[in-house]
């Protein structure tokens, strides 16, 4: 810093801080410049490419946030805020409709697996033995996230009843 204008050490110590911050935003940045987002995204499948689109929508309306507040410019009460959380919401929608679409792959596979355990002989056996497993440690991680995702599912029906009666 400029030895002339004093600031305390820990003011310096943030906006050091912040100056190596942006140099590393624009080192990850700068390979998305160099060639127009089409060309970068147009092998991907229209997921992935609404990710990449949603990240790049993200990051620069992230940075003229932190820009507002670097000119002393309340970003809580510029229109920025807003964009961001449409963003974030984008986000949300994004995110449910790839675990309903990856639900739906793992059901289909679940009844292809029950379809082949009820042509076996011992299947009464090995059903019980997994439902066995399953409700004798229901705290294991692949168990929260099934039930998460039930408890889930229930509030948002439930939400949305109440939605409905409330349009009536």
């Amino acid at each position: 810093m400029n030895n002339s204008m004093m600031l305390p050490s820990e003011i310096e110590q943030n906006i050091l801080a912040f100056n190596r911050s942006l140099k590393q935003v624009e080192s990850m940045v700068q390979p998305l410049l160099e060639q127009p987002l089409t060309t970068k995204t147009s092998k991907l499948d229209p997921e992935s490419r609404a990710k990449v689109n949603l990240c790049c929508a993200y990051t620069v309306n992230t940075l003229f946030y932190l820009y507002l507040k670097t000119q002393g410019i309340n970003p809580d009460d510029h229109p920025i805020k807003q964009e961001i959380a449409r963003i974030q919401l984008y986000f949300k929608k994004l995110k449910e409709r790839s675990n309903k679409a990856s639900a739906a792959s793992s059901n289909d596979n679940s009844s292809i697996s029950n379809n082949h355990l009820n042509n076996n002989n011992n299947t009464t056996t090995n059903v019980d033995e997994a439902s066995q497993q399953v409700s004798s440690n229901p705290s294991s991680p692949s168990n929260n996230t099934i039930l998460d995702g039930d408890n889930k599912k229930r509030k948002n029906k439930a939400s949305d009843s109440s939605k409905r009666k409330k349009k009536k």
